[in-house]
């Protein structure tokens, strides 16, 4: 995981030194990252974020993660605990997408289709509670002819004040264990009309294999 955000919050070359192996619960949800931040490690719930050296030992905790983004602006730093929370709440989201859908609250509907690239992508609304540790309340799934997730919008709430429009593509779809994974994920600022812009990259993500079980 890389991209412009870590820069904007002060975590550029810490958190994802080197390629991590992302372990994500879907229920009790929860991520964890080995490694993460040089040698440490991270596991994140919605709850509680802690940071492991490589015994196993707690280095650093963030109990009620959420709540310590009040008051934040776009240009606010982040701890290493908050950028855990931050990735392990994106990455819980990201990898049980479409599931992630049916969950209880979870409330969803078709709105009109969006054309791009030469394609007309199938537009699903979804509004997620309080429950649920996402990026932001409303969100929009774009999916492809062939039943594929091709987009979402949202804005990410813990950024607080100047909040970033943003609009996540997936690309490079692989079938592992059955299931069919985005390999690339590129994050872009958002117009208000929904277009978007080809820099800067908000966020990257290359996954190299999945594994289900």
């Amino acid at each position: 995981m890389a991209g412009a955000t870590w820069t904007k919050k002060g975590l550029r070359g810490q958190v994802f030194q080197k390629p991590s192996t992302v372990t994500v619960e879907p229920q009790p949800a929860r991520t964890r990252f080995v490694p993460f931040a040089g040698d440490l490690n991270a596991t994140y719930t919605p709850g509680l974020v802690t940071l492991q050296d490589a015994e196993g030992n707690d280095v650093e905790r963030l109990e009620n993660p959420r709540r310590t983004f009040a008051d934040h602006q776009l240009d606010t730093t982040w701890t290493l605990p908050q950028g855990a929370y931050f990735s392990g709440y994106a990455m819980w989201t990201y990898l049980t997408t479409p599931f992630l859908l049916a969950e209880p609250g979870v409330q969803t509907r078709e709105i009109e289709p969006w054309q791009q690239d030469g394609e007309t992508w199938r537009v699903l609304e979804a509004e997620f509670p309080e429950s649920i540790a996402t990026h932001g309340k409303q969100q929009f799934f774009y999916f492809g002819a062939d039943g594929l997730l091709r987009r979402t919008d949202y804005t990410v709430e813990i950024f607080g004040a100047g909040i970033q429009r943003s609009a996540h593509y997936t690309n490079a779809h692989q079938v592992f264990d059955g299931f069919s994974f985005p390999t690339q994920r590129r994050v872009v600022p958002r117009k208000p009309d929904n277009a978007t812009l080809d820099s800067p990259l908000l966020i990257t993500i290359d996954l190299n294999h999945v594994t289900v079980r």
